[in-house]
């Protein structure tokens, strides 16, 4: 068996194209320059709005909340150091619940406070945001929905009124 090259084929010639002229574009014409960024008005100096907590009744302890007439508001004590909901808290936030599902434009705030000196304000806020997220878990498996619940860890911020242990639930309207 002998090997033989094979002969090389011979390549295509190359077809040339001419290339297509293009039209000119139009001139085109300069407008007058516009400014980047229009003048800016002087600052007009507004005099501070002080800041209006919302009202918060506290509730004497010896009292049934009072969530059917005047009163939207039910303060809930809390053990010192503790973030677990009392039987008593408990009890309190049925009536609560029952007026929530009772009237679906009603949101809940919580105002969730802690005893503290200002060394342990962080420790203070922690312990607050604890106990809102306990009282807003409780609500949560009674059937509120999250989306209706608004925390609010206000630590050692007290308002003077009350325990300053304490979770104030107020129902405002959406």
């Amino acid at each position: 068996m002998s090997l033989q090259p094979k002969p090389l084929e011979q390549p295509k010639p190359v077809e040339v194209v001419k290339p297509v002229e293009l039209p000119k574009p139009a001139p085109m014409v300069a407008a007058a320059p516009q400014p980047l960024l229009s003048p800016v008005p002087p600052a007009v100096s507004m005099p501070p709005q002080p800041v209006v907590p919302p009202q918060v009744a506290a509730l004497p302890s010896s009292e049934p909340p009072a969530m059917s007439g005047g009163s939207d508001t039910i303060s809930l004590a809390f053990d010192a150091e503790d973030a677990k909901v009392s039987d008593r808290a408990r009890n309190d936030l049925v009536t609560l619940v029952k007026r929530m599902q009772k009237d679906e434009d009603l949101n809940l705030q919580l105002l969730a406070y802690a005893s503290g000196d200002e060394a342990s304000a962080s420790k203070a806020r922690r312990l607050s945001l604890s106990r809102a997220l306990e009282v807003r878990k409780y609500l949560m498996d009674k059937g509120i929905r999250s989306t209706r619940i608004e925390v609010r860890a206000l630590g050692n911020k007290l308002d003077g009124r009350g325990s300053p242990d304490r979770v104030d639930a107020v129902l405002v309207g959406r």
